[in-house]
């Protein structure tokens, strides 16, 4: 028979599924009601085609949380504190919500080692070394 433990965890890990599911769905309806302008105009904002957007969003308000995660493991702030990362931040975020390699992410952070191993599958290994410099460089120079 299964322990308490064991069975919480299980409703817990049925639980989260279901709300991802129900924040996706909501997010759908919420995009079924918007005029095809709309659609555009805020896609446009985002640096995203209508499509895309849309495939973005219908993945639910949490779609890029592994983004924070591993920012803050790596010991940088989420967001940034640097003036004019937004847009940067934006793409960020929908390359996070894109990610397929989400399962070895989490992995690696849950077990410490994303710091050794991100730059192998992150598809935004790129500009968090670009944060973690212009971070680097922006105390320095507070330094001074």
């Amino acid at each position: 028979m299964f322990d308490n433990a064991t069975l919480n965890a299980a409703f817990g890990s049925i639980g989260s599924l279901w709300k991802r599911y129900k924040d996706g769905a909501q997010t759908r309806h919420e995009l079924s009601r918007l005029r095809a302008e709309e659609i555009d105009a805020i896609a446009a904002s985002c640096e995203l085609s209508a499509k895309h957007f849309i495939e973005v969003m219908s993945r639910g308000p949490h779609a890029a949380d592994e983004l924070a995660a591993v920012m803050k493991a790596l010991g940088m702030e989420f967001p940034p504190s640097q003036s004019g990362e937004q847009s940067m931040l934006n793409r960020m975020k929908v390359a996070c919500a894109d990610c397929r390699e989400k399962s070895t992410c989490r992995g690696s952070i849950r077990n410490g080692a994303i710091a050794q191993g991100y730059e192998a599958f992150c598809k935004n290994a790129d500009a968090i070394n670009v944060l973690k410099i212009r971070s680097l460089r922006s105390s320095l120079e507070c330094r001074k």
